[in-house]
């Protein structure tokens, strides 16, 4: 890069068309230098290549931000020095220069993001490979902090007499063996922490015991995950000697008794396995969970005669085991899922029914309840979809089973009854969770009449609950597309004149139903109320201009994008950043739609600049430019980078498939466009769109595949059709007919 910033540079900002186009600030005499006479602009002998136009471009905005800089504008220097990366990247110099700017400009993401890059490539400094690595497992990138420690940590540099050369090496040793056992590598994280180990525990060891206590920290909690990771790399004898080290730290008897107890299993010793479970019993606790009865199942059936005989040994001592300790949710639970496996219905559901009062597993509840449809027990159904609705307010927690429940008409009318009955009722009082599970079935059912009937009774029986249910009641609603009723609802709560910040957040969501029903005007209303008692709230204001966006008002939607981002653009925080980046991505749509091709890819730029590892974004700009057949090598790498981050989606694969196609790799480009166009039946994929079929049968045709082009044109037409779009249909249809 350095090469390329010459006495020239200061021509380049003031006579380069790509200024204009961006929106980083208007120029001003004090940014960059402005002679009163230009020279006559040179003609090349022939045209620049892709890469030349890149270098140029960086060259240009690097030079901007290092003037801006000097000036100590640091947030708009950093938006020059990003672009300029981005169109360089292989300039890790300039990369290295983005990161202490980003922490000068309060953007510590930023900063993170961008240094995450710098030690991938270049793994110099063992501090920041910490922090990052720390800052990449907090967001589970578990794969690539493993890559970046081990770059950064060889043998041949910190080992010492086969343990780590200092403390920090250490620290990385631990890191990185922790990442192992998240990633299930047991392996490898046995073979790291036995590094570790020796370091602590070897006579030889140069570290003092200040050292030793800095590597083991909490050491119950160190030892218990060397130990793990030891069990499952099969290495049994320090599995064992590091748990009992563990409870030498923290005595916990039982759960030491339970850990022994899965290693002598493991070594094929049931019956001295079953000694030291015993143990665990015998203290009475439920500390380990469901995992000592699902063990005591594994020892039966190492023992037992034929599985059967096990399952029956089994379901008895656990019933030993309930009756001396009937406030053990683990062991009731294992109990009832033993007496489910072997349907001894009458004795499982009542203490699954029992057990799910005092915890709540939506799994076993989606169990029981699919057992009483399959019954038609709609009153059992319904008392144990009411405990569930009574807990969460909701049912979303059994949403799949829910979508089958719906569609049966005996099952919601039944419910409905019942319902209905049991709020006539006036003494006793009834409890008003089976009412709402019948209203939410009613809801999801579509019968709305019915449903809001319910749950007005649901309102009067749980008068305290009012805010949740009315929020959770027009979730429902408008997950479910009815969005005049959502807004009703949400008009109801507001009519209660809640409290000041919860009258926003109500506004905030009638906004949003309001839009989605067609009503633009009061959407907007509705958010300016809101913004009234919150102004400076970005995500309510960010409401204004996707209220216009969804009701196609193009121009004001453009309008409302550019205010919002002018005023928040170098305002710090996560939060408001991801909604500066949510609010590029849908002005570059509106910019397309008001065909300003520009706008649209600056806006896109714009979020690559600060997320350069943004799928969306690479994909939206590099399809962009791939169907437009420009920047096509460019294209090429940003779609690609997009496959890589998000392999399964699809149009990301439609996306790199069509760029490879433009640029004339059409064997590649079949390739690419054949896996996007395929289809997971049992991962209940959609088929593909018209899109994705047009663009395999181009590639195909190029190939001279004409049948199989055919094939693929035709289910395009097919997709078209059932999408609406007639253009797109007869355009497909011209391919075929010729």
């Amino acid at each position: 890069m350095r090469w390329f910033i010459s006495g020239l540079t200061a021509l380049l900002i003031s006579t380069s068309p790509l200024r204009a186009q961006l929106d980083f600030g208007p120029i001003t005499k004090s940014d960059a230098a402005s002679p009163t006479e230009f020279p006559e602009v040179l003609k090349p002998v022939s045209a620049r290549s892709e890469a030349e136009e890149d270098r140029l471009h960086a060259a240009a905005h690097y030079a901007q931000g290092r003037l801006l800089h000097a000036k100590k504008k640091n947030a708009l220097a950093l938006k020059h020095y990003q672009r300029a990366w981005r169109y360089d990247s292989e300039s890790l110099q300039l990369l290295s220069e983005i990161v202490p700017l980003a922490f000068e400009a309060g953007q510590g993401d930023t900063a993170a993001r961008y240094a995450v890059i710098v030690a991938e490539r270049n793994p110099k400094d063992d501090l920041l490979v910490r922090r990052l690595a720390i800052y990449l497992t907090s967001n589970r990138e578990y794969a690539r902090a493993i890559r970046m420690y081990e770059k950064a940590l060889t043998k041949d540099s910190q080992l010492a007499n086969g343990m780590p050369e200092d403390i920090g090496a250490a620290t990385v040793y631990a890191e990185l063996g922790r990442l192992y056992y998240l990633t299930e590598k047991y392996q490898a994280a046995a073979g790291t922490y036995a590094i570790l180990r020796k370091a602590v525990e070897d006579p030889t060891s140069h570290f003092d015991e200040a050292g030793k206590k800095s590597i083991l920290g909490e050491a119950a909690t160190t030892y218990t995950l060397w130990g793990e990771s030891f069990f499952e790399a099969g290495k049994y004898d320090d599995a064992a000697a590091t748990f009992r080290q563990a409870n030498a730290a923290k005595e916990d008897k039982p759960l030491l008794a339970f850990r022994l107890a899965r290693i002598v299993l493991a070594q094929d010793k049931p019956a001295d396995a079953q000694k030291q479970l015993d143990e665990y019993f015998a203290a009475k606790v439920d500390t380990s969970g469901d995992e000592p009865y699902a063990l005591l199942r594994k020892i039966l059936l190492k023992q037992a005669d034929s599985p059967a005989a096990a399952q029956e040994q089994f379901i008895r001592r656990l019933q030993e085991l309930h009756k001396d300790q009937p406030d053990n949710v683990p062991l009731a639970f294992s109990l009832a899922d033993a007496l489910w496996t072997t349907q001894q219905f009458e004795l499982a559901i009542p203490l699954l029914t029992k057990t799910l009062a005092r915890k709540p597993d939506p799994e076993r509840y989606a169990q029981l309840i699919d057992h009483h449809w399959r019954q038609k027990e709609y009153r059992e159904l319904l008392a144990v979809a009411g405990q569930l609705a009574e807990a969460r307010s909701s049912l979303e927690s059994i949403e799949k089973l829910l979508d089958k429940l719906k569609q049966d008409e005996g099952l919601v009318k039944g419910c409905f009854s019942l319902a209905r009955e049991q709020a006539a009722v006036i003494d006793p009082k009834p409890k008003h969770g089976p009412i709402l599970a019948a209203a939410i079935l009613a809801r999801e059912a579509g019968q709305l009449k019915e449903a809001d009937e319910l749950f007005q009774k649901v309102l009067q029986l749980a008068p305290h609950k009012a805010l949740d249910l009315r929020v959770y009641w027009a979730e429902g609603l408008f997950q479910a597309k009815h969005f005049d009723a959502a807004a009703r609802v949400y008009r109801e709560q507001l009519a209660t004149r809640p409290r000041k910040g919860v009258a926003a957040l109500l506004q905030y969501y009638l906004s949003a139903s309001l839009s989605m029903a067609g009503e633009a005007d009061a959407a907007l209303e509705a958010i300016r109320a809101a913004l009234k008692e919150d102004p400076n709230n970005a995500r309510y204001e960010s409401r204004i201009p996707w209220i216009l966006y969804n009701a196609e008002r193009w121009a004001e939607a453009h309008a409302e994008y550019e205010k919002l981002l002018q005023k928040y653009r170098d305002k710090p925080g996560s939060e408001v950043r991801e909604i500066l980046r949510n609010t590029r991505l849908l002005a570059s749509n509106v910019a397309l739609k008001l065909d300003d091709l520009p706008r649209a890819v600056e806006w896109l730029e714009q979020v690559l600049d600060e997320y350069p590892e943004d799928a969306g974004a690479l994909n939206d700009l590099g399809y962009l430019w791939a169907d437009r057949g420009v920047h096509l090598e460019r294209a090429l790498r940003m779609t690609q980078k997009a496959v890589e981050l998000e392999p399964k989606n699809k149009a990301y694969r439609d996306s790199l498939g069509w760029a490879l196609y433009q640029l004339g790799r059409y064997d590649e480009a079949v390739r690419e466009l054949t896996l996007a166009t395929m289809v997971d039946e049992s991962a209940d994929e959609p088929a593909p769109d018209g899109v994705l079929l047009d663009h395999l049968g181009d590639a195909l045709a190029r190939l001279g595949k004409t049948s199989e082009a055919q094939q693929a044109w035709q289910r395009a037409v097919e997709a078209f059709e059932k999408e609406g779009e007639a253009e797109k249909r007869k355009a497909v249809q011209k391919k075929l007919a010729k």
